[in-house]
């Protein structure tokens, strides 16, 4: 009976680790769905990793081509009143405030590109917007070319 007795207690101890290493099917299942949204959320992570690292790159280059045509409008702004003052011909009020608005158009732009690097708002509508400011700017220098001609 002793030797029994040993064998029931060694297979106990034996089962024992078994038994309760065992996971329900319900437990499985909870730690398959947690692992699918930690993968699922490491990839959500990579993407938006890879999206802020282009939107960053095209903003480098959407600022420096930005930025040159700014100064090529602030440029011809000012090549516009050097010309005008020194074509011996008083410069029209209404001339030089067309000048003066788009010099205001242009500094107003720069400024709100210098705002979108610290604000980050949504960056296809700025980028449309700008855009657009600048062909109505390039617009207003063709109408203005106009307006001289007449």
């Amino acid at each position: 009976m002793k030797k029994s007795i040993q064998i029931l207690g060694m297979a106990a101890l034996m089962l024992t680790p078994m038994l309760i290493s065992c996971e329900t099917a319900a437990q499985k299942e909870e730690k398959v769905k947690a692992a699918q949204l930690e993968l699922d959320q490491l990839t959500k992570d990579a993407a938006d990793k890879a999206a802020k690292e282009k939107q960053a790159e095209e903003w480098a280059v959407f600022k420096q081509e930005t930025n040159a045509k700014i100064q090529a409008n602030a440029d011809r702004i000012a090549e516009l009143r050097v010309k005008k003052s020194t074509s011996g011909k008083v410069m029209s009020a209404v001339y030089a405030a067309k000048i003066d608005a788009l010099q205001t158009r242009n500094s107003e732009l720069q400024a709100r590109l210098e705002a979108y690097e610290k604000e980050n708002s949504d960056w296809e509508v700025f980028k449309a917007d700008v855009k657009r400011e600048l062909d109505e700017i390039g617009q207003a220098f063709e109408d203005l070319g106009d307006d001289k001609k007449k």
